[in-house]
């Protein structure tokens, strides 16, 4: 496990040398590696109990973190600090899931809000979600296969939707990803967003 962390330290360094094109100019722009990357590894080292390597990722995070707490007026490092702090691995790895699917539920909010305005954006975004969407895919397959399949189905038919411009349909789709979360993974919907609209 230790040579997985040297490998994405080492590939960090490189894509922050040549920068990052992946994301459109925000806050994630600066990131070094996709988030989802660093969510499948903060997802493995909570597995192994290997708390420092969780908290060191954080660091790695704090573009998306400021996104989602600025959204939901929340404060979640401090909720994966206290699952670190007492040492229980199911505690962690709860604590990073919710971090995803409010980052996956920031994404398909921000999709929708492009909707009309900006399409490159609107299709990276649903783009970006459901990278991350993968990282926990594995978890609600074993607790929901019916909802996993649904939720991939529906991001295939969100990309296709966007394409044909049927935005009515898309804005729908996107709707039904977020409903499904929320029945599986309530804890990341406690708070809506505070932005103003």
């Amino acid at each position: 496990m230790d040579k997985l962390f040297i490998i994405v330290t080492g590939l960090t360094i490189i894509i922050m040398s040549y920068g990052n094109i992946a994301y459109p100019q925000d806050a994630r722009s600066n990131m070094p590696v996709p988030a989802a990357e660093i969510y499948k590894n903060m997802l493995v080292f909570a597995k192994n109990g290997e708390g420092s390597k969780v908290e060191k990722s954080l660091i790695l995070l704090n573009p998306v973190i400021s996104e989602v707490n600025k959204r939901f007026c929340i404060k979640i490092e401090s909720e994966i600090s206290n699952a670190l702090y007492k040492e229980d691995r199911m505690s962690i790895t709860g604590s990073v899931t919710k971090l995803i699917v409010i980052d996956i539920r920031n994404l398909l909010m921000e999709s929708i809000e492009s909707i009309d305005k900006d399409l490159d954006r609107m299709v990276l975004r649903i783009r970006i979600a459901f990278t991350e969407y993968q990282t926990i895919d594995p978890i609600l397959e074993k607790n929901d296969f019916d909802a996993s399949t649904k939720i991939k189905t529906n991001f295939r038919k969100a990309y296709f939707l966007s394409e044909g411009k049927k935005f009515d349909e898309l804005k729908e789709t996107l709707k039904e990803i977020e409903g499904l979360l929320k029945k599986n993974f309530p804890d990341a919907f406690e708070r809506d967003s505070c932005l103003k609209k």
